[in-house]
C-alpha cells in the first residue's frame, strides 16, 4: 500500500502544479491582450503621421498620393466566432 500512498501523493502534486499554471496563464494572455491593444494604438499613430506626410504629393505626384490611399484602406474585420465557409471548401480531387 505504500506504492499507493506514493502514486496518490504524485498525483496530488501534479494536480496542484496544474492548477497554479492554469492560475498563471489568466495574467498572461490579459497582458497580451493588453499588449495588442498598445501595439495597434502605435501602428494607428504612425500611419496617422504618414497619412500627414503623404499630403504633399497630393499634387505633384497625384497618381502616387492616390495609389497611396487605396492601399492604405484598413478593414475592420471584427471578431469572429465561427468558421470562415469559403475557407471549410474540401480541397479539389485532382
Amino acid at each position: 500500500t505504500g506504492e499507493k500512498i506514493t502514486q496518490f501523493d504524485d498525483n496530488i502534486t501534479a494536480y496542484d502544479n496544474a492548477l497554479s499554471a492554469k492560475a498563471a496563464g489568466g495574467p498572461t494572455r490579459s497582458g497580451a491582450s493588453k499588449s495588442l491593444v498598445t501595439l495597434f494604438n502605435d501602428a494607428g499613430s504612425i500611419l496617422d503621421s504618414i497619412d500627414k506626410l503623404m499630403e504633399n504629393y497630393l499634387v505633384t505626384e497625384t497618381g502616387f498620393y492616390e495609389g497611396y490611399k487605396a492601399a492604405r484602406v484598413i478593414k475592420d474585420l471584427g471578431l469572429r466566432h465561427k468558421a470562415d465557409p469559403d475557407m471549410q471548401a474540401a480541397p479539389e480531387n485532382k
